[in-house]
């Protein structure tokens, strides 16, 4: 027999619950919500370190047990970490408020950088500071689920924020050409501003490419190429979309 019991004692102060349904029974295990929630994002995370208590749960706030004949019905093995691992591979995690609240400022945080690398405001043609981003959305109420794909969110969040903020999702196509003194220092940088579809090195030793990058890039784009270069980098516009 395989399963451990009593090895570490119980404090439910601090954890949350992770529960499994399975033929039509529930079963439960307490854990470290921050752990728990790193091993569920993917990160490499001891199994005994994410539990509190070895114990597998019918009822984990009133303390019942699940008793081994049950878990191998349902498991075919009663091995606490075997059992706890799958629990909480296929299980629901409770989050604690705490770590809610941190998983949503998370969240908010990606939404914000998003929208300002790629929205403008269409008057200005400048993008707006991540700080105007996060109170308009503060104002429109958004409400910003953990969980979600950021894409889907960052479609909700801006069409939320439309009648608040004036703003226009747009990526530019750009054509650069970098003069030969400067293409040492320049290549690596405009590779960083976006995605490169098409480069080519000219006779003279210039380098042109086609840069597709966000417009909310833009300004910050042309500041560095044209300090890099002393001015004389070659910058166009060739599509809005």
């Amino acid at each position: 027999m395989s399963s451990i019991r009593g090895e570490k004692r119980i404090d439910l102060r601090g954890s949350t619950i992770v529960k499994l349904e399975k033929n039509n029974k529930r079963f439960e295990i307490l854990v470290d919500p921050n752990s728990a929630w790193e091993y569920k994002k993917g990160k490499d995370v001891d199994i005994r370190d994410i539990l509190i208590g070895f114990f597998i749960f019918t009822d984990a706030k009133k303390g019942e047990k699940a008793g081994e004949e049950i878990l191998k019905e349902n498991f075919g093995t009663d091995d606490i970490f075997a059992i706890a691992k799958k629990i909480l591979d296929e299980g629901e995690l409770q989050l604690t408020t705490e770590l809610r609240r941190k998983l949503v400022d998370e969240k908010l945080k990606q939404i914000v950088h998003i929208i300002s690398r790629n929205g403008i405001n269409p008057k200005t043609g400048q993008p707006h500071p991540p700080d105007r981003i996060r109170k308009a959305i503060e104002q429109a109420r958004v409400s910003i689920d953990p969980f979600k794909p950021t894409d889907a969110l960052v479609k909700e969040v801006i069409e939320a924020l439309r009648p608040i903020l004036l703003i226009r999702i747009e990526t530019l196509i750009l054509e650069v050409v970098i003069p030969p003194l400067y293409t040492g220092k320049a290549y690596g940088v405009v590779k960083q501003f976006g995605n490169v579809t098409d480069e080519e090195w000219q006779t003279n030793g210039a380098w042109k490419a086609v840069l597709e990058m966000p417009a909310g890039l833009y300004s910050t784009f042309m500041d560095r190429i044209n300090k890099l270069t002393l001015g004389k980098a070659m910058i166009k516009v060739i599509e809005r979309k």
